[in-house]
């Protein structure tokens, strides 16, 4: 009876009443995550932060939260950096380090953003060379612009970029 009345509520179209069902899925047994899980792409940000958090709290896997740092609202990315700030073992964060160099740039900021907040020192210099090869491509960028920019007739900077050298 409870897990209809729970299902009944992520069913709704209400947005309180999809939060209510979530909220009331961390008490039921695991078989209610992938409703939850379901709600990670829901149109309202609300249902997405609610869905992340209530992951974070049972469940939820690091790749779930990696996905949600693309999310365009900032709430919604912020429960993404709190949730993967919260993962433990030394295995677990090295492998999200690991994961830096193939992200897009707004993922990488939200889990360098979690990686930073864990505190570990074990994980710095990985963290301290995922800064530096992002630094370079970003120099590299600036540099080939600044070469494409006479050729499309577009001004060029009058100060040019710096050479960061690896």
């Amino acid at each position: 009876r409870r897990q209809q009345l729970v299902q009944q509520l992520l069913d709704s179209e209400d947005v309180n009443r999809i939060n209510a069902g979530i909220r009331a899925a961390q008490q039921m047994p695991e078989g209610s995550l992938p409703e939850v899980r379901a709600h990670l792409r829901h149109p309202h940000p609300a249902v997405r932060e609610a869905a992340v958090r209530s992951l974070a709290e049972r469940g939820g896997t690091p790749e779930e939260f990696i996905e949600v740092l693309a999310d365009p609202d900032p709430d919604v990315v912020e429960a993404g950096v709190e949730a993967l700030g919260r993962i433990s073992g030394l295995a677990q964060r090295q492998g999200l380090v690991d994961m830096l160099p193939s992200l897009p740039l707004k993922a990488w900021e939200g889990l360098l953003a979690a990686l930073i907040s864990m505190d570990d020192p074990a994980l710095a210099p990985g963290l301290m060379a995922s800064c530096r090869a992002r630094l370079l491509e970003a120099n590299r960028q600036l540099a080939a612009i600044q070469l494409l920019k006479p050729r499309m007739g577009l001004p060029a900077r009058s100060v040019p970029p710096t050479n960061l050298k690896s």
